[in-house]
């Protein structure tokens, strides 16, 4: 039984920038990050992302390789332009209109993920820690076309108390993150059941919930003293070991769509007034 429907697969895309350009015409490319087509309230479209994926590309007047899904076994198609970016004043956050007959132009086809879970819906959906997600994104390292289809892993809400009670603008989730997976969406996973008394909360659907930003990797010394104590005993150099915590900090739909409020404020400012 599918949980995850394929069109939330088909609104994931990869972002590359062109190192160079085979004697074929075609694109050498180096993948920096994932990114998604959302579907604003409004019926306009974005590109979104992490700001910490594109904003010193764009610094520099790079250009960014939009990479969609292969589609009828063909090549991923690829979309390579200069896009103009808002990003988010303090939130790791970045996103691009989109306008459908550009995309039309270059033969993108693309679906798009509607908005999700808001800090409030998730509240009133009683999305606590334990419960499960889906991290959709094109992790770094995979050769020999791998990269064609976004991987989906699984991950479940850590940590929401801070975001619900609006001390922290992110919330953390317990899953395995890669480089190259910044910008891809996190969805919930649909459940069957539900704790006693919390039948009413149980999540049926798959939605979007936020976005991955960080992977947590910060080595913890978990047998420090026992090697300082065999070091001072034998006079030998004993290696610290060292384990990862795998925490990946996810920006939350809200902060998404204030990007996008503020892009159109940005937008209507700049468009001329017609005398």
């Amino acid at each position: 039984m599918a949980q995850l429907t394929l069109d939330k697969l088909q609104a994931v895309v990869g972002l590359a920038i062109a190192e160079a350009i085979d004697t074929d015409g075609s694109f050498v490319f180096r993948p920096i990050g994932t990114g998604f087509i959302y579907a604003h309230s409004d019926r306009s479209g974005w590109l979104v992302t992490c700001k910490h994926v594109v904003q010193e590309i764009v610094e520099n007047s790079g250009r960014i390789i939009v990479r969609s899904n292969k589609e009828d076994h063909g090549e991923m198609m690829m979309f390579r332009a200069n896009l103009e970016w808002t990003f988010h004043p303090s939130a790791d956050v970045a996103v691009h209109v989109t306008d459908p007959e550009i995309l039309k132009q270059n033969n993108i086809q693309y679906m798009a993920l509607h908005r999700g879970y808001t800090r409030g819906e998730a509240m009133a959906a009683s999305l606590l820690e334990g419960d499960s997600v889906f991290i959709i994104g094109f992790p770094s390292g995979w050769r020999e076309g791998r990269q064609d289809y976004p991987v989906v892993r699984y991950g479940v809400l850590a940590q929401v108390r801070g975001w619900y009670n609006e001390e922290h603008e992110t919330f953390l989730v317990d899953g395995s993150g890669f480089g190259g997976n910044s910008g891809g969406p996190v969805v919930t996973k649909p459940e069957i059941s539900a704790v006693a008394g919390w039948s009413d909360a149980r999540i049926t659907e798959s939605r979007l919930i936020g976005m991955v930003s960080k992977v947590t990797r910060e080595p913890v010394e978990v047998s420090r003293m026992r090697v300082l104590d065999t070091a001072a005993q034998t006079g030998e150099t004993k290696p610290v070991f060292l384990q990862h915590s795998d925490l990946i900090e996810v920006v939350p739909v809200d902060l998404i769509e204030e990007t996008i409020e503020l892009a159109k404020t940005e937008r209507a400012a700049s468009t001329p007034v017609e005398p």
